[in-house]
């Protein structure tokens, strides 16, 4: 309740002090994203590897702005790898949102709190480090690569910070929480895994971005 009301407080302040505006802008941004793997990371300790908390990636977006309210869509992508002397694991994330709320010009800067519904997911794809072997030899006894994913809808909410460096190019800071409904881990066939680690698929997101296009107040 106390983060509704924060929310709700916000949105007041900005709105009595704002002006409203209409344009469009679109680019690439550089994302980073915090999600705690603690539990994953437990269970991952038996073959001493540990998955960083942070993960960083690249995405784009585009939005339209009419009469100070926002419509447009982002998404991104990232992949890091770990390994052992006996195992490989490629970690990636990804996800998309269609994004909708109010923009204010604030005169320095445009300032909107932001609502986003998509969908998104994270993998890890296991593959035992194979030493040289004959291709006959891999026919009988190949290899064993697993590969695990969790995903489905997502619902997030940010600020964004957008400052126009010039009449068609400007920089945008957008901060936030995303958060997946349902995540399940499963096979890449859809088996079903047991006993898996149960971390919150909840990630504090922040990005950095380079738009194209232009915005003017409303009348």
């Amino acid at each position: 309740m106390k983060y509704l009301s924060l929310f709700l407080s916000i949105f007041l302040f900005v709105s009595i002090f704002a002006f409203s505006i209409s344009g469009g802008y679109g680019g690439v941004q550089i994302v980073g994203t915090y999600q705690n793997n603690d539990n994953l990371n437990a269970s991952l300790s038996n073959v001493n590897i540990s998955l960083d908390n942070t993960l960083f990636g690249m995405g784009g977006g585009g939005m339209f702005i009419t009469n100070g309210f926002v419509i447009g869509g982002s998404g991104f992508g990232g992949t890091r790898n770990y390994a052992t002397q006996d195992l490989k694991i490629e970690y990636s994330y990804g996800s998309g949102k269609f994004e909708f709320g109010p923009i204010f010009d604030l005169k320095l800067f445009n300032l909107g709190i932001i609502l986003g519904l998509g969908g998104g997911g994270e993998s890890m794809k296991l593959r035992p480090n194979l030493s040289d072997i004959s291709f006959d030899s891999l026919l009988i006894n190949p290899g064993r690569v697993s590969t695990l994913s969790r995903g489905g809808m997502e619902i997030g909410a940010s600020l964004l910070i957008l400052y126009k460096m010039n009449n068609f190019i400007a920089l945008s800071l957008k901060g936030g929480a995303t958060y997946g409904f349902g995540w399940q881990w499963q096979l890449d066939d859809g088996a079903t895994v047991y006993n898996q680690p149960e971390d919150m698929p909840l990630r504090i997101t922040s990005s950095l971005g380079i738009l194209f296009g232009g915005s003017t107040k409303s009348d």
